[in-house]
């Protein structure tokens, strides 16, 4: 199965995916990562549209430029999407055009999502009258202008070329497949080094080399890595990511990718299932392997809020397939690779069984079930820290209803320094870390925003094209499956995984324009 389309594209991909590796383990310097750089622009300035499948595969794999020795943190994509951006925009825009309100004024009535991210940008930036750290404040801002930038780049190249947007999925999919493999081998790595030797090589060398010497102080003293139960500790696989939250969400993304290349390669829609896998055995094969890898990694993350809410694009998938709405072989694929799931977690629990770190404790067999049933438990003390979390923003809510405590100022809710922001403090519910920061009116329009999203993924179903049908039935069962994970926690605010977030939705506002409509 070809992923990547264009040679050169390849050729890039592995040359900064090697070099990635080299400077992570410490074979290489990280100012290495500034002639990555210069490649990427490079290659962006020559073609905007193959930068951005570039650009998409390499997610994971931007590290952060050692600038300076205090600001090392940097990200390699800020500087990519924004050369990307401008190049893209050079071509577009139309010097003799003036812009006029009323030009303004049509636009936001056509694209209610671009108006309600720009009232939200505005209530945002209003919100630094109450923000503790206007410096955290403006670089949240910009952090969301270069979203918003990745975003406009996506619609605008899959509004008017489909086969761009099949092109964008296959490419996302090849860095999702390098994520999994890597977090094979951490877990093997778990398996056959002792804490201290693991804990050292993953925070003090992968980790700075990957996100500067900030998040590996922080990493080191204090992370989501591993689950503990009674005497046992387990690693939560997080493979290249910061954390075992961001891990999870984006692969859930690259499961899109593999569901629509699944289906679109049934070619009569009206068979059953099996019927239609024993016919395109070949072709499909690959990509049973591929969701299996990633289906096991997520599992492997231990994230137990993902775990529940699996139940989300279950129920979606269970409703639509007695609808018309949809051919009944798109929930179909949706519900048996549910099932597929729930066996791999059986099998998972064999290899959690297996003694890490070098212990020899006796109870490795209960560690993950115990984590599983620890879900409904609020005594636990993961579930317990998080209601008082919750209490606590609610109260900081109460008080600051209006612009909330500031813009990327949460930390603030919870009386705590802001540069915790930075080692993830949030309110484990993205919505209500974001009504704590941008007050009560800018948190419900980002919650309006989320559902715009859907909205528009749930449109794409109507259509009596079947790539928008199955696109938009994966979608935005995919997005279900995020936006109740997200109840308790803020994971898909990380770079990661909010990059995937844009692609996707990004994909779906270009096959919804109107210029698709059929």
């Amino acid at each position: 199965m070809k992923l990547f389309e264009n040679r050169y594209t390849q050729t890039i991909f592995f040359i900064n995916l090697i070099t990635v590796i080299l400077i992570a383990v410490g074979f290489l310097p990280r100012e290495i990562s500034f002639i990555s750089l210069a490649i990427l622009i490079i290659y962006a300035l020559t073609s905007a549209k193959e930068a951005l499948t570039l650009f998409f595969s390499s997610v994971p794999f931007f590290i952060a430029l050692p600038i300076t020795n205090l600001f090392d943190n940097f990200n390699t994509w800020r500087i990519v999407i924004i050369v990307i951006f401008i190049k893209w925009f050079i071509t577009r825009i139309n010097l003799k055009e003036s812009i006029t309100l009323s030009k303004v004024k049509t636009y936001f009535k056509n694209n209610r999502i671009e108006f309600v991210s720009f009232l939200i940008l505005i209530i945002s930036i209003i919100s630094f009258a109450k923000a503790f750290d206007l410096i955290v404040a403006g670089k949240r801002i910009i952090y969301f202008i270069n979203l918003a930038m990745a975003y406009a780049l996506v619609k605008s190249s899959t509004s008017s070329d489909i086969n761009f947007a099949i092109k964008l999925m296959k490419s996302f999919l090849v860095g999702a497949v390098a994520v999994a493999m890597i977090g094979l081998l951490q877990l093997m790595g778990a398996l056959t080094l002792d804490f201290s030797t693991f804990h050292y090589l993953w925070a003090k060398q992968i980790d700075l080399a990957l996100f500067g010497q900030n998040w590996s102080d922080i990493a080191y003293q204090a992370n989501t890595w591993y689950s503990y139960s009674g005497n046992n500790l387990k690693l939560r696989v997080f493979s290249i990511f910061p954390d075992s939250h961001s891990m999870p969400i984006y692969l859930i993304f690259s499961l899109i990718s593999i569901y629509y290349l699944f289906t679109s390669k049934i070619a009569d829609l009206s068979n059953r299932l099996l019927t239609s896998i024993k016919k395109h055995d070949k072709e499909l094969k690959p990509l049973f392997l591929l969701f299996l890898l990633i289906a096991a990694l997520i599992i492997l993350s231990q994230t137990r809020g993902i775990w529940l809410a699996l139940l989300a694009p279950i129920i979606f998938g269970i409703y639509y397939k007695n609808k018309l709405l949809v051919p009944k072989i798109i929930p179909s694929v949706l519900i048996s690779s549910a099932i597929i799931f729930l066996l791999i977690f059986i099998a998972t629990y064999s290899i959690t069984s297996l003694p890490q770190f070098k212990t020899s404790s006796s109870n490795h067999t209960t560690a993950f079930i115990s984590r599983l049933f620890s879900i409904g438990d609020l005594n636990e003390t993961s579930n317990m820290g998080r209601i008082a979390i919750w209490r606590s923003t609610f109260i900081s809510i109460t008080k600051n209803p209006f612009l909330g405590v500031g813009i990327g100022n949460y930390p603030v809710a919870l009386n705590q320094n802001v540069a915790l922001a930075k080692a993830g403090s949030s309110a484990h519910n993205l919505y209500l870390t974001m009504i704590a920061e941008i007050g009560m009116l800018g948190g419900l329009l980002f919650i309006w925003l989320c559902f715009l999203f859907y909205k528009q993924a749930k449109e794409l179903m109507s259509s009596q094209n079947d790539t928008f049908k199955i696109f938009g039935f994966y979608f935005s069962a995919m997005l279900l499956w995020i936006y109740f994970y997200s109840l308790t926690d803020a994971a898909l605010l990380d770079e990661r995984a909010f990059l995937a977030f844009m692609l996707f939705t990004g994909i779906t506002a270009g096959l919804t324009k109107k210029t698709y409509a059929k």
